[in-house]
């Protein structure tokens, strides 16, 4: 039998039946009556990382309601994010796959010793849901006014990965969605898993105000499964702009993570914590960034002073980290990006990057003509901050590697 869990089910409701033979069927609810229904397959609250389902077959809902009255209906939801579907920024990327009223099938009573009832239901959908992580909840309605929802509860379906290298997508970023303003205070951050097969690794999500995420100004928030939980929740300032990505922690020898897939960036701002405006300019990004410009290199890069290799190397931009855009070059071939770890605008060549957003608004700027040395300022290089990083402390020409006289900091400037 493809389905154990309906035998199981269909016991259940049989012995329901046989129970609840001489009883009379409970009253229909009052809408302020209706209590959240208690839910059981899929998904386990205790054992949820390892609720693996490898068929693709259609999952059977199923759940009971306690009390003395009786819904008219229930609400089934599945999403592949916990939230609302009216949320319309939900309903616009499909997260929400299934949205259905049933009545939830004969609905036994069961009578219990100490004179409580519970009246068990289930449902299963027509069609068969997609590899990835979901959630459901059930809502008990009568006519158009329901009662208390019940938790979101998860559930995965898909096989289990066999090694490390069958894990290669990143997450997907949902929420907060690119742009967004959302309150100050406790936030919580969601991202879909598209992998095919599932592996017991973590998620980490990383927070900061600068999208190169320096360890000292990024915070970290607790680790979470990577079965199942695909959603995190952390305490940031108002009225502040940030950035956040999640690390996918692949299972390691003797215990230690390796670093696996890494998400793209997305930038968000928070509000007051009551939801209302910041005082003063929004704190948005400026120029072309404010309309979504970004440049995200495809693997360590260098920065240059002006668009041609005739220009000294400020720094080494990251892979897979996300710069603002701050202008172009005549030829169209390079960009002026922002880079916080030097705190300056910086030139990329275009083949080398990914870009990110619309790029219409983007000024063309004239750099100063070649030089061979670094100006003054504004663009003062601190070389001790390439300390651990020697080939770009080499590269930098204001630079020199020096291990034997400065251990610490080896990393110098000439």
């Amino acid at each position: 039998m493809k389905h154990p869990l309906i035998a199981v089910f269909i016991v259940l409701m049989l012995l329901a039946g046989v129970l609840s033979a001489c009883n009379l069927a409970p009253p229909t609810c009052m809408p302020d009556e209706m209590i959240a229904p208690l839910q059981g397959a899929p998904g386990d609250w205790l054992y949820s990382r390892l609720t693996v389902r490898e068929d693709h077959d259609p999952p059977l809902f199923t759940w009971s309601y306690q009390g003395t009255c009786m819904p008219d209906e229930y609400r089934i939801i599945v999403s592949r994010a916990t939230s609302m579907p009216h949320d319309p920024f939900f309903e616009y990327l499909d997260l929400v796959v299934l949205d259905t009223r049933t009545t939830g099938g004969i609905g036994a009573t069961i009578i219990y010793e100490d004179g409580r009832m519970a009246n068990a239901f289930s449902f299963m959908p027509d069609t068969a849901f997609g590899t990835g992580t979901y959630y459901w909840r059930v809502i008990p309605y009568n006519g158009s006014i329901h009662g208390e929802y019940s938790e979101w509860k998860p559930f995965r379906i898909g096989p289990v990965c066999t090694s490390v290298e069958e894990y290669t997508i990143p997450a997907r970023l949902i929420y907060p969605s690119y742009g967004r303003s959302v309150p100050g205070g406790t936030i919580t951050f969601s991202w879909l898993d598209d992998n095919s097969c599932v592996l017991g690794g973590t998620f980490q999500v990383e927070v900061s105000e600068y999208t190169t995420f320096p360890e000292e100004d990024t915070y970290i928030l607790p680790r979470v499964g990577g079965t199942i939980w695909t959603e995190a929740t952390g305490t940031l300032n108002a009225c502040t702009q940030y950035y956040w990505r999640v690390t996918t922690l692949l299972p390691g020898e003797i215990g230690i993570p390796d670093i696996g897939p890494i998400s793209e960036v997305f930038m968000f701002t928070t509000s007051n914590r009551d939801g209302s405006a910041c005082e003063g300019p929004a704190p948005t990004p400026t120029s072309a960034a404010a309309s979504g410009a970004f440049a995200n290199p495809m693997e360590p890069i260098n920065c240059r002073l002006g668009p041609t290799v005739e220009y000294p190397i400020l720094n080494i931009l990251s892979a897979r980290t996300q710069y603002e855009i701050r202008g172009r070059s005549t030829e169209g071939d390079s960009w002026l990006v922002f880079d916080p770890a030097i705190n300056n605008t910086c030139w990329i060549f275009g083949d080398l990057v990914d870009v990110i957003g619309d790029t219409r608004g983007v000024q063309t700027v004239i750099p100063d003509p070649p030089s061979t040395s670094l100006p003054d300022e504004p663009t003062a290089v601190n070389c001790s901050q390439w300390s651990a990083n020697q080939p770009a402390c080499i590269a930098n020409p204001a630079c020199t590697w020096q291990p034997n006289l400065h251990p610490e900091s080896p990393c110098v400037n000439k």
